[in-house]
């Protein structure tokens, strides 16, 4: 599940459309496809995987031809090469070039069922969720899927979405725009002539919204456009009524099944990623505030020995 979620990193890092991303996109996709080989050849071959970390990369795809039909030796080979020279040599690595990597890693992950005994589409990621909520709207939403219940499955993924994004934006919360809000509310129900001026404003603290939690603008659009709200400030479903999901407020689930699995097909691994790099930047958030912490107590505990 970690590889897949690595793997994921990687193709949100391509799609930012720029040199320095697309070029650490390959950096992440080669960490992947290595970290992929070791765990086939602990399955494979477990006596022989101390021996080869002390070796060379090529020994390594050299071994994993003799377990993976048609694996493609040369490209891999070629990939390593190529995130050596992104890493020490600050090499940009053309968009095409960048695309037939990841292409042949999707060739390489397809022997995952051949291997592991499942589909590497079929590799949950909700064990890495830690929110025990969110995770069990995912595992809910899974299986589903696999019954081919995608009416229910849409409603799980909904749930686990906004209720992993209610947690998101407390922890964001007090923003000065907010804040002022209000004021500027006041000031153009007096004057009518600016409430378009007022309206625009309120499109680009959306935008600003979309920003601040981390999302790509056209997936997010993707996702909730079916909902028919595109306002992140607003609060489709809290847990508190989780017996109480009300389908009819969304004009997704009258759209037919087809539509709905659709919808389902795009939108499933940008709300599970998503959920992840949310946690990712809070863990990330409470050690930083423990390492100030730290900080605070040394300069403290230095402050009071010179006192003394």
């Amino acid at each position: 599940a970690f590889v897949k979620y690595v793997y994921h990193i990687a193709k949100n890092q391509f799609r930012q459309n720029s040199d320095i991303e697309i070029s650490r996109s390959l950096v992440t996709l080669d960490n992947c496809v290595e970290s992929y080989m070791w765990i086939v050849l602990e399955v494979c071959v477990p006596d022989k995987v101390n021996p080869l970390h002390g070796k060379n990369f090529r020994d390594v795809t050299k071994e994993m031809k003799n377990h993976i039909e048609n694996f493609e030796e040369i490209s891999v080979n070629e990939l390593h090469d190529t995130r050596n020279n992104i890493q020490h040599k600050g090499t940009m690595i053309a968009e095409s070039q960048a695309k037939r990597y990841f292409v042949i890693a999707d060739r390489l992950f397809e022997s995952c069922k051949t291997i592991f005994g499942i589909d590497w589409d079929f590799i949950s990621l909700s064990v890495l969720i830690k929110n025990k909520e969110v995770a069990n709207y995912i595992i809910n939403a899974e299986k589903c899927f696999f019954n081919n219940d995608f009416r229910t499955c849409a409603k799980y993924l909904i749930m686990a979405f906004e209720t992993a994004k209610s947690v998101r934006q407390l922890s964001q919360s007090g923003s000065l725009i907010t804040i002022d809000k209000s004021n500027a509310n006041s000031v153009a129900s007096q004057y009518p002539s600016i409430k378009p001026l007022f309206d625009y404003m309120d499109k680009i603290e959306q935008d600003l919204e979309v920003l601040k939690m981390g999302l790509e603008y056209n997936r997010w659009k993707g996702y909730r456009h079916e909902l028919n709200d595109l306002n992140p400030k607003n609060v489709l479903y809290s847990s508190q009524n989780q017996n109480n999901f009300d389908e009819t407020k969304f004009p997704l689930f009258r759209e037919t099944t087809q539509d709905i699995e659709n919808w389902v097909r795009r939108n499933f691994s940008f709300i599970v990623e998503t959920i992840l790099m949310w946690e990712d930047s809070w863990d990330r958030a409470g050690k930083f505030v423990k390492d100030l912490e730290a900080v605070a107590d040394a300069l403290s505990n230095i402050l009071n020995l010179n006192k003394k």
